[in-house]
């Protein structure tokens, strides 16, 4: 079908006019969301992979998501995907995202069917400091990473599931480390440093800009060379004084 517009306009205004980049903005307008699609695959990839990925994903995009998600979060959608197939390990997108007039935070997981169910994640979320609208921006430049990370160790069953995982996004520390705040907690309530198991995570889940420091001490001390070790009595005292600056 051909469509003819009519403009009334000066002599003047028309000789300002860029031809070229009317065609242009006329044409990717008219195009459809898959061609469009399309276009900007064939910015990132070769023919071949296009035609590739054209045949494997274009027909599985429902009518839901063609109407409300943009090219360019399609075709990082698709390189999730591919991604996810490749290793086998979980992807993470983070966007902001407005719901309700409030700022938050959208959180994706591309996993492989029927690894994860939602009932079994949200308490991996809520562990994590998570809520499903919680108005308080994250950064996510920084952030992205690291929950990932944290997310396939729980999946994966290498970190535990509980509170002080928060402190991933509350203190940014790495999943590992937050292993060696939960270590030392439980050393410490063997000592009888502290007077519950529940002391120690507290304390480090309403002061998060302690844990840092702390982990910052267990470094210095097991990078140390083993000709410069302390005696074992010192090592002890400073075990403990780590776990009391704990509580």
């Amino acid at each position: 079908a051909r469509m003819h517009f009519y403009i009334s306009a000066s002599p003047d205004r028309i000789a300002e006019v860029d031809v070229k980049a009317l065609r242009d903005h006329a044409a990717k307008i008219a195009r459809t969301w898959k061609q469009r699609l399309r276009g900007a695959l064939g910015d990132r990839h070769g023919a071949e992979d296009v035609h590739r990925l054209e045949e494997r994903y274009f027909d599985a995009f429902s009518p839901e998501y063609v109407a409300t998600v943009d090219v360019d979060t399609a075709v990082e959608d698709i390189e999730r995907l591919e991604a996810l197939e490749r290793t086998g390990l979980m992807q993470v997108a983070m966007e902001p995202h407005a719901s309700g007039g409030i700022e938050a935070t959208q959180l994706r997981l591309f996993v492989e069917r029927g690894t994860m169910i939602l009932a079994d994640t949200m308490p991996i979320l809520e562990n994590l400091g998570l809520r499903v609208i919680e108005a308080r921006p994250l950064d996510r430049a920084g952030l992205a990473g690291s929950l990932t990370e944290t997310l396939r160790a729980v999946q994966g069953g290498r970190a535990d599931n509980d509170r002080f995982n928060r402190l991933v996004i509350t203190a940014g520390l790495a999943w590992d480390e937050v292993a060696v705040l939960r270590a030392y907690s439980a050393y410490a309530f063997q000592l009888g440093a502290v007077p519950s198991r529940r002391a120690a995570p507290d304390a480090l889940i309403a002061h998060p800009e302690v844990a840092q420091p702390l982990c910052e001490s267990f470094r210095r001390a097991t990078e140390r060379p083993p000709w410069r070790r302390p005696p074992a009595a010192s090592r002890t005292r400073c075990r403990r004084s780590i776990a009391l600056r704990m509580i």
